[in-house]
Order: C-alpha cells, then sequence, then structure tokens
C-alpha cells in the first residue's frame, strides 16, 4: 500500500508480498518500505524484496545500488549488489549471502525462481502462491530442511518438486487438488 501522494519529505509503502522495485535516487525524499519485521531504506537502487505473513523467511536481493536494512531488532545491515539478506522471523537468525546478478531476472519478468537456503515449508508456500496449488509438508523435521536452488528453464511444479527430492527422501503424492510431502 502507498498513499496517493507523498506529503512529506520521506516516500514510504508497506509491503505484504513480493515487488521488484526501481528508485531513482533522491537524497531529500528518502524511500522506505516497509515489510513485516523489515524496514529497507532505499538510496537509489534497484532490489527485489519478499515478505509474506504465510513464510517465516523475509528476504531481500540487491542488484544495483545499495540499501539499507533495518530489522525489527534493532540490527542495520547496508547492503551491497549481489547481496541476499535472509531474515527468519522465528528465530531472529539473519543469513547474508552473494548471488550473481547478471543472471537473476525475476519471476514476473519471466525470469527465474530461486530459493536460497529456505526451508522446504517456505519454498511450498511460494510455490502454492504461483502456481495456485495447495502443497502441505506434512513431516516437521522436512519442513525444516533447507534447500538451494534456482530454476530458469520454465519448470513446471513437478519439475522443482523432483529436482528438490533428488535424494529420495521425500514422497510426492497428489490427492484431491493437494499435493502431499512426506518423508520416505
Amino acid at each position: 500500500t502507498w498513499p496517493e501522494c507523498f506529503r512529506d519529505s520521506t516516500r514510504r509503502i508497506f509491503l505484504e508480498g513480493e515487488a521488484m522495485l526501481e528508485v531513482a535516487h533522491d537524497p531529500s525524499h528518502p524511500f522506505i518500505v516497509q515489510a513485516g519485521d523489515l524496514q529497507v531504506r532505499v538510496l537509489g537502487t534497484t532490489f527485489s524484496i519478499k515478505s509474506y505473513d504465510t513464510n517465516d523467511c523475509e528476504e531481500v536481493l540487491l542488484m544495483e545500488g545499495s540499501v539499507k536494512l533495518l530489522l525489527s531488532s534493532g540490527k542495520s545491515i547496508t547492503m551491497h549488489p549481489g547481496n541476499v539478506v535472509q531474515y527468519d522471523r522465528r528465530s531472529g537468525q539473519v543469513n547474508i549471502d552473494n548471488f550473481d546478478v547478471s543472471t537473476f531476472k525475476s519471476f514476473d519478468e519471466g525470469g527465474s525462481i530461486h530459493f536460497f537456503n529456505m526451508t522446504l515449508s517456505d519454498i511450498a508456500a511460494d510455490l502454492q502462491r504461483m502456481y495456485g496449488t495447495r502443497i502441505v509438508v506434512a513431516d516437521s523435521d522436512l519442513a525444516g530442511t533447507r534447500f538451494f536452488a534456482l530454476f530458469s528453464n520454465g519448470e513446471t511444479l513437478y519439475d522443482i518438486l523432483r529436482t528438490l527430492n533428488t535424494e529420495k527422501r521425500m514422497k510426492i503424492e497428489k490427492k484431491d487438488q493437494t499435493i502431499y510431502l512426506t518423508r520416505k
């Protein structure tokens, strides 16, 4: 959500979901994105942010420029191009990593689907939103398993699930209109 017109010197928007933003540098009018437990102060940049109420993980990927992240705990992180910061709301853990900016395209641009150190539970929530199919992870240990994966060739939902299951640790079963993921 955002106002029809920014009335003061600070431009502030509120996000629940996922967005790719390009913000022009304007020091006299700071741009702030409030998303869940994250506040992103934009300094003129292109970045992707993901913050869903249904996911434990909030994520910011920086393509160019710089942003300053302020967590609800008060911790502040200045990001540089190629940084990905993930914040786990439940544990308070912050993970900072890098990605190759030249290969990244947002999902809405017909680009890649990425899971950088994400739990299967958050991945299932993302896939459910993207593909419109209910996905249930029926085992808590399996739900907490973390994955690194990048899909950029128009993979189907089942292609992605089969790839995540390369170690054959889970059973993928469809009943009615729901996919169940259980431990083998």
